[in-house]
């Protein structure tokens, strides 16, 4: 009988690995879309320093914003 036992106790175990694989699975999903948003938000980021600077350009000029730029 002890034999029964152990199987039995093995299953449960396979079980609980199994539950453990799924959720470390949904979490490195989470985490790639998490990524993907952060991407984003720098992409953001990106296109709005460029439109500043486009207004930069365009309002003040040229030259007067390398002046102010350096120095």
């Amino acid at each position: 009988m002890p034999t029964v036992e152990c199987n039995l106790k093995i299953q449960r175990l396979e079980i609980v690995q199994d539950q453990h694989a799924e959720k470390i699975g949904f979490l490195f999903k989470k985490q790639d879309a998490t990524d993907k948003a952060l991407n984003d938000i720098r992409d953001i980021k990106y296109i709005l320093i460029g439109g500043f600077g486009f207004y930069m350009l365009d309002k003040v000029g040229l030259v007067e914003t390398a002046i102010k730029l350096f120095g």
